[in-house]
């Protein structure tokens, strides 16, 4: 999955505070089976702030969530990043980038350990044969209904 950009990440019609996207990098974030990669190329030069915590929060779900066992930084990655800015828990990938100074040629990218768990909050979808006999049980008992009605007016 690939998000080229900022914009690529907020539903256009939706209002954001003022300022607020004023506020965020410019990257491009790509996540394969194994790997997560940021690229500044439309980011311009300028440094991460230095907030309590800077971070890019990554949630892995699907009807297959990946449950995280292990991180390793790429050593392609040019960002700055140590192992202790780069954590993860259950399905989720923290990466903090607080005072972290970028340009137009910073690159990251983390690989990814890792085993699937069935999401157990899907929801199974029956089969249309089993919704079909429920209709027919459903539209059964309204007309048996109706009859027993008709009845008791006469």
């Amino acid at each position: 999955m690939e998000f080229p950009n900022v914009a690529s990440l907020f539903d256009p019609s939706a209002g954001v505070p003022p300022g607020f996207a004023r506020s965020l990098v410019d990257v491009s974030i790509d996540a394969g089976a194994d790997y997560l990669a940021i690229d500044f190329d439309n980011a311009g030069f300028n440094t991460f702030a230095r907030g309590f915590q800077n971070t890019y929060v990554f949630t892995f779900t699907a009807p297959i969530a990946l449950q995280i066992t292990d991180v390793l930084i790429d050593p392609r990655t040019t960002l700055g990043l140590t192992s202790d800015r780069v954590t993860f828990n259950g399905n989720e990938l923290f990466v903090n980038v607080q005072g972290l100074s970028y340009n137009p040629n910073s690159f990251a990218r983390i690989n990814i350990s890792g085993t699937t768990v069935p999401d157990s909050g899907a929801a199974a979808v029956p089969e249309p044969s089993s919704v079909f006999s429920l209709g027919i049980v459903a539209l059964a008992g309204t007309i048996l209904k109706r009859r027993t009605k008709r009845k008791d007016l006469q």
